[in-house]
């Protein structure tokens, strides 16, 4: 009864909202603020390769974080 391989525009399921419209505007800003330069993480966040030398830290104290299918809790109290 419906035809499944339609390809439906997404401004056209919501054209009361103009959902379509308005992506259109949020990808042509962020297409300029790329051009620019401006869409960039800013300097003031933490950088994504200081998470991992973390996590290197972290598992250089605690070795079960390393590899923890080799870790055997102990039963002992």
């Amino acid at each position: 009864i419906f035809d499944k391989l339609t390809c439906v525009d997404l401004g056209a399921v919501v054209d009361n909202k103009r959902l379509g419209a308005v992506l259109r505007l949020a990808q042509q800003k962020q297409e300029e603020l790329e051009a620019e330069g401006k869409r960039m993480r800013s300097t003031k966040m933490p950088r994504r390769c200081a998470q991992e030398r973390a996590l290197e830290e972290l598992r250089a104290i605690n070795p079960v974080l390393a590899s923890p299918q080799d870790f055997i809790p102990s039963l002992k109290r």
